[in-house]
């Protein structure tokens, strides 16, 4: 089978963080939604990583140094990361005792892996009317 995409460079700990996020902000979701959060996160982590390149290293004011972890933890851009919000406890806590995780886990990896393509066309955020 194809890849949708082509993969991108990533840690475990990327890996995880990924999975965290989707678990903290949208394990509510179907899969197109866990994927289409997934693809804002790495587009964010692409912008970031060139803004790198081109500013000396400094990071991205918004979006982090370019790797996908600093993404999703980037200051005040996904919620589930604040320390006042709720479901941060719980993103911390997840496991793969917890199906909801272990599909945010398989959506993250997928995203990464190059198998699922950008239905985001390079989106940056992401807004859900629920």
């Amino acid at each position: 089978m194809k890849p949708a995409t082509t993969a991108c460079t990533y840690s475990a700990t990327d890996l995880d963080v990924l999975a965290r996020t989707l678990f903290g902000e949208a394990r509510g979701e179907p899969r197109e939604g866990r994927i289409a959060v997934a693809w804002v996160v790495r587009t964010r982590a692409r912008l970031a990583m060139a803004y790198s390149q081109r500013n000396k290293g400094r990071p991205h004011p918004l979006f982090g140094d370019g790797r996908i972890a600093s993404a999703c933890q980037a200051r005040w851009q996904f919620s589930c990361w604040n320390v006042n919000d709720p479901n941060r406890s719980k993103l911390l806590t997840a496991g793969p005792h917890i199906p909801a995780f272990r599909d945010c886990q398989a959506a993250a990896l997928a995203v990464l892996d190059g198998m699922e393509a950008d239905p985001t066309s390079n989106a940056t955020h992401y807004h859900t009317t629920t």
